[in-house]
């Protein structure tokens, strides 16, 4: 995965379904306009759970989001706590959360863990 991201318009599919912990570990957001949309969630099955590990740096109005439309339910409100789009917001400080997925056959339940620092 191509670890400097500029641009408005950016896509992370994540594999479910492939392997168990996914970690992408150096994502770098450009620009203040730069958005990391993660999606793969359609590929899960009952009963599969994933942690994805995400290391990232980003300028000030960068983000990287889980679209609501992508029916997952998060413990404890979206990352983020405003809207229905959990929304990672990254620093200049590298930072790594690390969000649990598991799929129940009707809903993907999710839990966060976020802000570790090197």
């Amino acid at each position: 995965y191509s670890s400097a991201i500029t641009g408005a318009t950016n896509t992370l599919t994540i594999p479910f379904g492939t392997c168990n912990v996914f970690s992408v570990d150096d994502i770098r957001l450009n620009t203040n306009t730069t958005i990391l949309t993660v999606t793969g969630f359609a590929n899960m099955a009952t009963g599969q759970s994933m942690t994805l590990i995400l290391g990232h740096t980003g300028v000030a109005g960068s983000r990287i989001q889980f679209p609501s439309g992508q029916g997952i339910w998060w413990a404890g409100g979206v990352i983020g706590a405003s809207g229905s789009t959990s929304t990672i917001y990254p620093s200049s400080t590298k930072r790594y959360d690390m969000i649990s997925f598991f799929d129940d056959g009707y809903r993907i339940f999710a839990n966060y863990s976020l802000d570790f620092t090197q």
